[in-house]
């Protein structure tokens, strides 16, 4: 190594073992994460790393960081190194927020004389206050990253590695990260920065490595290896091989074909519409069958899209899909019949902004009723909508990761549509080719051989209780005899205008007992998820916590968790004194009939008394601002229930959450044998 060289790799080659469980039996596999990577860093050079996910960027930081040693080749590093990587890794969260500070300047080789030089400079810019003397564990999470990050800047490195977290925190904290990150590089520190901003990628480096599938694809300046990342991939010629389609100039002109699908059914495919006959009558109307998202704050649909249409063969239709705005988005449509009645449709997206892809819809307008198969069974989990049409016409989704719905426009058009539910915060995992919808058509005779959509369930059982969990609504259950009823114990929260439900969301088991449960639920159209834990003590007893994340800025003005007991109830308490319940059930959700109604102050409970049915008692915690409210409804969902609710009113509609996760609910519910 030069004197001139702060990092030099030669022929590194890295890979993990990984164990993977499958079906309960663990087996160990190798994976390579970097294969014959060389290149070296000159001292005060700005290097940005880009890629898609799983490239193998980080193990690039990491190896320089001395986290880990090659598993073949040479890592070369000349200087002090600091490293905003996995921030706050080293922090113990019983020792206080100064105590940290001083195990871990060592770890950057920062002596204790060097620290306590600029003890001050690191708290200021950190903005924690008198947070610095409290344990960690009591940290928010903005403000734990906001001291890594600080201490890291701090350390006065040679070289700096920065790992895409010039975002953390609020807009001033990230606007003060970026200008210390300039300032360190106006210093002619040595920078390596991965990202997939772009933008930052231009401002901080001018030079730029692109490495995809564990290999360095180019090494060259920041706009050529952005240009190599955006363009058309080869790998998505071999996985899509409908890409590789030519369209000719008569083509280009014609912009028309016909699919013929069976005796009955036919599609006709023109520039931003897509028409369904049968027998030449048209199921279909406007766009017919249309792709709907949102990317970077802004509603895109395909009908705004410059199309080019190919016929391949009498089975297979391409089109290809362009817009302008934003610029560098692309899709392929793949239509192809299978000849006994059924067209099979998928679409593959490639965002070459590198911008997260948003309440991605697939609608289909049409002008015959339809419905949603096993609507009842499935509710909005369901994947196939079947059409009155005469034709038997229905449409499937292939997908596991969507919810369904119909809009209508009056009695003339019905919108059948699939919703993608993203697990997450969009843009987390953003890959530069997905599939974003992918289904199929049938009629007639034709029998779809449909899967059953996969849904998160699950049955704590203690003794004569049972807890039924599903899909976002808990059924409680004594001796073989509903406690509950509609959607039983369930969320809401109401934003914009709109109540969300915990049922309209899709959930997965986290971890699962015979009397424990832990779920995660993520909503559609808004940047929420809940976590559930649900324990079974006994067959008397059962905890319920909820804790919520937000992770975009959103208004939030009510939420709720509500216990929807069975009509057969006639009687309810809140302390010593037992009441009737009234007999009429109001189906307005504006003017309900709400009979009671105190602070949740951890003392408060409701119970609910039968002849002949246990006493359950729904008693919240002790949560600031909340109410514990009593009602006796039927607006939800037409279903007469006596309801105990958990209710926080924010009395400025405008109230935002910023994000972070969030204490929804916790409480007990008790069942006692017998009546009053």
């Amino acid at each position: 190594m030069t004197n001139d060289i702060a990092i030099e790799f030669k022929n590194v080659f890295e890979k993990y073992d990984i164990e993977i469980l499958l079906d309960g039996k663990s087996s160990r596999e190798s994976f390579e994460a970097l294969r014959d990577i060389s290149f070296a860093v000159r001292k005060g050079e700005s290097v940005a790393i880009i890629g898609p996910n799983g490239a193998g960027k980080s193990t690039i930081l990491r190896l320089i960081a001395g986290l880990l040693r090659p598993e073949k080749g040479e890592v070369r590093v000349h200087g002090r190194v600091g490293s905003l990587l996995d921030l706050g890794a080293g922090f113990h969260p019983e020792l206080t927020g100064r105590d940290n500070l001083l195990l871990n300047a060592s770890l950057y080789n920062f002596s204790r004389e060097e620290l306590d030089s600029k003890y001050n400079q690191i708290l200021e810019f950190a903005d924690i206050g008198k947070f610095i003397n409290a344990p960690v564990r009591c940290y928010s999470q903005g403000m734990y990253v906001r001291l890594a990050f600080s201490l890291a800047i701090h350390v006065d490195p040679d070289i700096l590695l920065i790992d895409d977290c010039l975002s953390v925190g609020d807009d001033n904290f990230r606007a003060k990260s970026l200008d210390k990150a300039l300032e360190l590089k106006a210093k002619n520190k040595t920078i390596v920065f991965v990202t997939h901003d772009f933008t930052l990628a231009r401002l901080m480096c001018k030079r730029g490595i692109y490495v995809r599938e564990s290999r360095m694809i180019v090494d060259t300046d920041i706009d050529t290896a952005v240009s190599r990342y955006l363009e058309p991939l080869e790998a998505d010629r071999d996985h899509f091989k409908y890409l590789s389609a030519k369209i000719s100039e008569e083509e280009k002109k014609e912009q028309k074909c016909v699919l013929f699908c069976g005796p009955f059914l036919k599609f006709i495919i023109s520039p931003a519409k897509v028409q369904i006959f049968h027998r030449d009558c048209e199921l279909t109307s406007h766009n017919g069958v249309r792709a709907h998202f949102t990317m970077g704050g802004q509603d895109i649909s395909s009908d705004s899209a410059v199309w080019r249409v190919k016929k391949i063969s009498d089975e297979e239709v391409v089109c290809f899909l362009r817009w302008t705005q934003p610029q560098a988005l692309f899709q392929a449509w793949y239509f192809k019949s299978l000849g006994d009645g059924t067209v099979e449709l998928e679409i593959m997206m490639r965002p070459r902004a590198f911008l997260p892809t948003e309440n991605a819809m697939m609608e289909f307008c049409l002008k015959t009723p339809c419905e949603i198969l096993d609507g009842k069974r499935w509710g909005n989990k369901a994947k196939v909508f079947s059409c009155d049409s005469g034709a038997g016409l229905r449409i499937e989704t292939l997908q596991e990761d969507q919810i369904c719905g119909i809009s209508t426009e009056g009695k003339e058009f019905f919108r059948p549509y699939f919703l993608r539910v993203p697990e997450g915060p969009s843009g987390r995992e953003i890959k530069t080719r997905s599939v974003y919808f992918k289904g199929r058509f049938s009629s007639g005779s034709k029998t779809v051989a449909i899967e059953d959509p996969v849904l998160a369930s699950h049955k704590l059982e203690a003794g004569r209780t049972k807890v039924d969990f599903r899909e976002g609504s808990c059924q409680l259950s004594w001796d073989g005899k509903l406690l509950t009823t509609g959607l039983g114990i369930y969320t809401s929260l109401y934003s914009k205008g709109t109540w969300y439900d915990s049922a309209q969301a899709r959930w997965k088991v986290k971890e699962s007992s015979p009397d424990r449960l832990k779920v995660e639920g993520f909503w559609p159209w808004i940047p929420v998820a809940q976590v559930w834990e649900i324990l079974l003590k006994d067959e008397k007893t059962v905890f319920l916590s909820a804790k919520m994340k937000v992770w975009k800025e959103m208004p939030i003005h009510m939420q709720e968790t509500v216990m929807m007991l069975s009509a057969e109830y006639e009687k309810w308490s809140a302390g010593k004194e037992v009441k009737e319940f009234p007999e009429g059930f109001t189906s307005d959700d504006f003017f309900r009939f709400c009979l009671w109604a105190n602070e949740a102050d951890g003392a408060s409970g409701l119970s609910s008394h039968s002849d002949h049915l246990p006493t359950v008692t729904f008693k919240p915690a002790a949560m600031q601002g909340y109410r514990v409210i009593v009602e006796n409804s039927a607006h939800i969902y037409d279903v007469r229930a006596r309801l105990f609710h958990c209710l926080c009113v924010n009395k400025n509609e405008e109230t935002y959450f910023a994000p972070g996760e969030y204490e929804y609910f916790k409480g007990m519910i008790y069942i006692k044998e017998g009546s009053v």
